[in-house]
């Protein structure tokens, strides 16, 4: 046990120290020896480092000493657990967020050789940010939804967990074919998103519905469909309001303003605008911020 424990501790360690951009000198830093890093992280688990120094390592990346070893609450040794439920998916949701998908794709290659054993929901869950990664670090389409039907294609268990997954799944996929501006594609994917969850009564995921219904508005504005664009957004700024969450509420009014402005109706154009202002200064989004006060210069000159 032992023994598997130290290897566990080998590859947590090598893959927070990375996602974190730590080379192996600057984590040892003031802490203990580079050859002590290098035997913790060596295949064969050489190093079992005091609890001080596992303690100092572990703040100096921002997880729990636990975590390292792969151990749970209890103390046990994860083996089965279901990494969307574990530390590893927050990793990956926020890299996702950063667009860090150097450190994105490390992770999940990571997790894939580490796990022999994966449900058929983790492979497609991990596939689907594989994906995610080939797109936007390489540009790559062809691949990318080669990689996006792979994930499809796995047969999971119907259950409202994996259910919301497919959704998710194929809202990264319609949000990539905008981007390739296939929008006949893309509005297609999107409604049938919509459908599903609305089909679905035990699935409750509003902020998930206010993101389709935001790039829906971005898909419609973009094939000139302003109506349409100008309603999804009202219906994602709603579904925020209703279920209290700010998700999209910045994105969608600053899309609105867009469309009354591509519609000729410059006053209102700047009204929402201004809103859309509001909430990413409390956000702290200083590019939203910019980007959007010089688009109010260019409505209102």
């Amino acid at each position: 046990m032992m023994q598997k424990q130290s290897l566990v501790l080998g590859e947590r360690l090598r893959s927070i120290r990375k996602m974190r951009g730590y080379t192996q000198n600057e984590l040892a830093a003031g802490i203990c020896t580079q050859g002590v890093i290098s035997n913790i992280e060596g295949k064969n688990g050489k190093e079992n480092p005091s609890s001080s120094i596992l303690f100092q390592l572990s703040e100096r990346l921002g997880v729990s000493m636990s975590y390292l070893y792969g151990q749970d609450d209890n103390g046990e040794l994860i083996t089965n657990k279901d990494i969307r439920d574990t530390e590893v998916s927050e990793i990956i949701k926020n890299l996702k967020q950063r667009r860090d998908y150097s450190a994105l794709k490390y992770i999940i290659e990571s997790e894939k050789n580490k796990n022999l054993h994966l449900t058929n929901a983790e492979k497609q869950f991990l596939l689907w940010h594989e994906a995610i990664c080939t797109y936007y670090d390489t540009s790559n389409s062809t691949l990318t939804k080669e990689i996006f039907q792979k994930a499809l294609k796995l047969d999971v268990e119907n259950n409202d967990k994996n259910n919301l997954q497919l959704i998710e799944i194929n809202l990264s996929l319609g949000i990539i074919e905008y981007e390739e501006n296939n929008y006949n594609e893309s509005k297609e994917i999107l409604l049938k998103c919509i459908e599903a969850i609305m089909n679905n009564k035990t699935i409750k995921a509003p902020e998930i519905l206010a993101k389709i219904y935001y790039n829906l508005s971005n898909v419609c504005s973009s094939m000139k469909e302003f109506d349409q664009s100008l309603q999804y957004s009202f219906d994602a700024i709603e579904t925020c309001v209703q279920n209290n969450i700010l998700s999209v509420i910045g994105d969608s009014l600053y899309q609105i303003g867009y469309c009354y402005h591509l519609k000729g109706k410059e006053n209102l154009s700047i009204n929402y605008m201004e809103q859309a202002l509001v909430i990413f200064t409390i956000q702290k989004n200083d590019l939203m911020v910019k980007n959007i006060q010089k688009s109010i210069n260019s409505v209102d000159t």
